[in-house]
């Protein structure tokens, strides 16, 4: 008889912490603000890092 394998799971998000710093701290600008506020906030809606980034938003 078999035994149910148990599902698997999901690695931890990724977060800005985690990263060591690789030099002197730089305003953030463009795509690399938008990785930042991902990294930040984890999983996010693309409304919300408009919001944390202050990008206009598209339509």
């Amino acid at each position: 008889m078999k035994r149910p394998t148990a599902p698997a799971r999901r690695p931890a998000p990724l977060r800005r912490s985690d990263i060591p710093a690789a030099g002197p701290a730089r305003r953030a600008s463009g795509t690399g603000s938008v990785l930042s506020a991902i990294l930040d906030h984890g999983p996010v809606a693309r409304s919300n890092v408009a919001r944390l980034t202050g990008s206009p938003r598209r339509r």
